[in-house]
């Protein structure tokens, strides 16, 4: 409904896990020994000693005592259960010793009482400060390291002991492990989420990064993301990670929870030196019904875990993320570490249905990076990071530690580290439902991780705020062909909440702004035919379609390329340009000039116009915006009116618009005014958006550039595959003018539905891996242009401006400036405000 036709606000529903114990601040602290003394019975319990009258030394360090992955989650749920502490989950990494974990516990818990939360302040800051900074302090850089799927660091600690000598090592555990929040859905999450971390930790490069297993993805996408920042990386690791792909649908008679639990216990069984279980063979749970092999692997693992739950999902989410993955080219050097022996199958759940590509030498990363250093080194997959294994893996990533890289801090910078401040989340899928924000800057920045959680979730799909998406190819191709869905609600009025729409300010698009009939910009869109149903749709689509035929558009092409020789000549006289600004927004701006009879010397004029009304196509705008899109409505309606006037009492030339005609198959001066007006504003806005997004897809896959480059005969080809790949428009939004039953769930009259081309073109059940790049591909299906009777009316200049600025645009050498790229916050459309390049 339009009451929800706007940005969400996402907080994280997921609640931390009840304890079912009160937490009230005001109860005593235990003394030291009663502390010690609990703490010691608890690693006792989690370590399985049967020894009750064990005595853990003060000096006692915690990594010694046998504690594994899931002992040390659980240990610090159990400190701040009882003693209403929370402490990282790294506090029980490294070398902390028992008498240390006492001190911090106490020290937190007379800090808090007394002060409340703290806040950090530098020593420059601090009143009356003396100390005075006469060289910055120079620290060896850090390895920041992330660890598999499981989720949880601790494993790695052997690893971080025999790298003491090179480098601190800092890990990350993944979202989720300590219940305060679910977990992240995607690789390129949790590399943002990691990024912004490891910055308040050091804030700018170089940088050392690391991954073990599926971290090393994720090790390899914040690279990725740091080198278009503009971030400069001295060393990447990927320790045993291999690239994955699916083999078919996986087995829906395993559940996820199931698949986990196995996985768990065979790798906590192969990393502990204190399980001898045998790890559990598929075999032994298929003879069971669901709940005993439930009941089997918890038992197996240890009834003591409450912590388990959490890591098991934690664990899935990562696994779901994985699969969904497609690594992009990182330009610069990796060193891939792989284990000698071969991968242990029992692992993985066969039910899962992916191939690991640890049968080809270089694990499936060839062309993946700029070079790639390929290492084997003893032991497996999980053996490998730990003792005795553990040293020939530090000896072979030592060559590329001993740079003399040093990491400056002044006293500015001593500060403990703290998570950044984040904006919420784009999604959060959990029983509450599922809460989507398309303005979040994660997904305003890359939309398609989000996309194909919510295609996982279902083709049609209810969001939080009642708004209906369908995200899946088939049912957005058939819901754009399906007439008891349109684009004009005016005709529900009786479906809309009670609200003053004249003392409120509602998005342009929305039901109740297009009633209000005095709006200029309303006006507008309610004489466009984009925005109407039929019949009125085709009776004015008929008058304007000749225009934009196949044959009609071919009459522009050597002016389309004069315009793109000049505009590329003229942005390659710079070291530095910004390809929006000199190429892709006053090429089609200039087509659709001369279609509409703009004299040439008048865009400067009119463009800003028309951007201004391309605004008005988004749900989210505050009401200084509303206010200059309608006062650059009523202007660019007094320039068109001029324009006609000049325009009635001359002849048209070829190919472009006559009014007189127009006039004479019933069009009324006002609506000839609209569609002057939104023709050409939406004219140029999807062709710029186009080209580039396309220039930025290419610079991504150099092996595609380069294929194009020497096959300039794919160029058709190409285009089709550009525009399904990263198409300019994100959705349309259709509102049901009936009660209907659509792709399983049933839509009342007057809901608002959005139809997802983007997601729709990632599909991987209309295109095979649609992550991949591939301009050999037959993408012909896409729905860049919708489908059915509102297929853009522009399609076919569009392609013929694709096909001649693009190739031509790819003859010359240029590469991404660092930091060279910002998206226009859109729920409609997906285009760059900025591209900056730099030639070559």
């Amino acid at each position: 409904m339009d009451q929800h036709f706007d940005s969400v606000s996402v907080k994280g529903e997921t609640a931390p896990e009840s304890t079912g114990h009160a937490t009230p601040r005001e109860t005593p602290p235990p003394s030291r020994p009663n502390l010690r003394e609990a703490l010691a019975q608890e690693i006792v319990r989690l370590t399985r000693n049967n020894d009750e009258a064990i005595s853990i030394p003060e000096e006692y360090p915690l990594n010694q005592l046998g504690l594994d992955s899931l002992a040390a989650v659980e240990l610090t749920a159990y400190i701040e259960r009882h003693f209403h502490v929370k402490l990282p989950l790294m506090s029980l990494f490294g070398s902390m010793t028992l008498g240390q974990l006492i001190d911090l516990i106490e020290k937190t818990r007379t800090q808090e009482s007394a002060e409340g939360p703290l806040r950090s302040t530098s020593l420059g800051e601090q009143s009356g400060a003396c100390a005075v900074a006469l060289h910055d302090w120079q620290v060896a850089l850090p390895l920041f390291c992330i660890p598999g799927s499981m989720g949880v660091a601790t494993y790695l600690s052997s690893l971080c002991t025999e790298l003491a000598g090179l480098a601190s090592t800092i890990a990350f555990q993944s979202p989720g492990i300590d219940g305060s929040e679910s977990p992240l859905g995607s690789v390129e999450e949790l590399a943002r989420r990691y990024i912004a971390e490891m910055q308040t930790i050091q804030p700018e490069g170089p940088y050392r990064l690391a991954g073990h297993s599926f971290g090393g993805l994720v090790a390899h996408e914040m690279a990725c993301q740091l080198h278009e920042r503009g971030e400069r990386i001295e060393t990447l690791f990927l320790i045993d990670t291999f690239q994955v792909r699916s083999i078919g649908e996986a087995n829906d008679a395993t559940t996820s929870d199931l698949m986990a639990l196995y996985e768990l216990h065979n790798i906590i069984q192969r990393l502990s030196d204190r399980l001898d279980d045998e790890p559990i063979r598929v075999s032994e749970l298929e003879a069971l019904p669901p709940e005993a092999q439930r009941e089997l692997l918890t038992r197996r693992l240890g009834t003591r875990f409450n912590s388990l739950h959490r890591v098991a999902t934690v664990h899935h989410a990562n696994y779901m993320a994985m699969e969904r993955f497609q690594p992009r080219y990182y330009p610069g050097p990796a060193t891939l570490l792989c284990a000698r022996s071969e991968f242990p199958a029992q692992l993985v759940h066969p039910a899962r249905s992916l191939h690991f590509c640890t049968d080809e030498p270089d694990l499936g990363w060839q062309g993946l990076c700029a070079s790639l250093n390929v290492i084997t080194v003893p032991g497996d997959h999980l053996t490998m990071v730990r003792p005795p294994h553990v040293q020939a893996l530090v000896e072979a990533m030592r060559p590329a530690m001993d740079a003399q890289s040093r990491l400056s801090l002044g006293m500015d910078r001593l500060l403990p580290a703290r998570p950044p401040r984040a904006p919420g989340r784009a999604l959060e899928i959990s029983r509450h439902g599922i809460s989507f924000d398309p303005y979040h800057p994660d997904h305003v920045d890359d939309p398609y991780p989000f996309l194909s959680q919510l295609r996982d979730c279902g083709p049609v799909i209810k969001d939080t705020v009642s708004r209906w998406w369908l995200t899946r190819h088939a049912e957005v191709s058939a819901g754009l062909r399906d007439k008891r869905f349109g684009v004009d609600p005016r005709g529900l009025a009786e479906t809309l909440p009670h609200l003053d729409a004249s003392s409120a300010s509602f998005p342009f698009l929305s039901s109740l702004s297009r009633q209000q009939e005095e709006v200029p910009f309303s006006q507008h869109l309610n004489r466009f035919m984009l925005f109407l149903d039929p019949p009125q749709h085709q009776q004015l689509r008929r008058v304007f379609s000749p225009l934009f035929t196949p044959e009609a558009v071919k009459h522009w092409t050597g002016y389309i390329d004069e315009c793109a020789a000049e505009l590329i000549g003229n942005l390659r006289q710079d070291r530095e340009a910004d390809l929006i600004k000199e190429l892709a927004l006053p090429l089609p701006a200039a087509a659709i000039s001369e279609i509409l009879g703009f004299p040439r010397e008048d865009v400067p004029e009119v463009l800003p116009w028309g951007q201004d009304m391309i605004s008005g196509f988004d749900p989210l705008m505050s009401d200084d915006t509303a206010a200059r899109i309608n006062r650059s409505a009523e202007e660019f309606s007094r320039y068109i009116r001029e324009h006609l006037e000049t325009q009635r009492k001359v002849k048209s030339g070829p190919g472009i618009l006559d009014p007189n005609t127009a006039l004479d198959q019933g069009l009324s001066i006002e609506e000839l005014v609209t569609h002057y007006a939104l023709m050409f504003a939406v004219g140029f806005e999807t062709t710029t958006d186009m080209i580039g997004n396309s220039a930025l897809a290419l610079l991504r896959h150099p092996d595609q550039l380069e294929r194009w480059q020497a096959q300039p005969e794919i160029s058709d080809n190409a285009v089709e595959e550009l525009l399904r790949y990263d198409g300019p428009v994100r959705c349309s939004i259709r509102y049901a003018l009936e009660d209907l039953d659509f792709g399983g769930r049933r839509i009342r009259r007057g809901e608002m539905v959005v139809f997802s081309f983007s997601s729709a073109n990632r599909d991987p059940q209309a295109f095979p891996e649609p992550d991949r790049l591939d301009l050999g591909r037959d993408a012909r299906r896409h729905v860049a242009f919708a489908h059915g009777a509102h297929y853009c009316l522009g399609a076919h200049l569009a392609r013929i401006e694709l096909r001649r600025v693009l190739p031509a645009l790819i003859q010359h050498d240029f590469s991404l400036a660092p930091g060279g790229t910002q998206w226009r916050p859109s729920l409609v459309f997906r285009g760059l405000e900025t591209l900056r390049i730099r030639n070559h």
